[in-house]
């Protein structure tokens, strides 16, 4: 993966990104509970979805234009597949994150029991 970005793009695109994550999060809220909440956040933003959108792009690059280390594992990176790898990288870091701060914090942060199939 040819990288033509300055590191300037890297950290306005996390900015951003952390920003969408902080407004997506609290729209979820405010539809399932009617109110906003920060989380006693001072500013407006959720860094791990930045670490995470930066994450997947560093490692398995685009399906355009794949990482090396997808070069090296498959000559073909259809959408299919990049979605795939994309789904399971952020399935096993919710798990490990979650799993985490439970057993470090001993609070749980992500409690999904109260929605319909899980």
């Amino acid at each position: 993966m040819k990288v033509d970005y300055s590191v300037d793009t890297y950290v306005i695109a996390s900015v951003i990104i952390s920003f969408l994550g902080f407004c997506l999060e609290n729209i979820w809220i405010c539809i399932r509970k009617g109110y906003i909440d920060n989380r006693n956040m001072t500013l407006p933003f959720l860094l791990g979805y930045s670490f995470a959108v930066m994450g997947i792009y560093f490692v398995l690059g685009t399906p355009g234009h794949p990482s090396l280390i997808v070069e090296k594992i498959t000559a073909r990176f259809d959408y299919f597949s990049y979605y795939l790898a994309t789904f399971l990288l952020v399935s096993i870091g919710e798990i490990i994150l979650g799993k985490t701060v439970e057993r470090i914090c001993g609070i749980y942060y992500w409690d999904y029991s109260s929605l319909p199939c899980i």
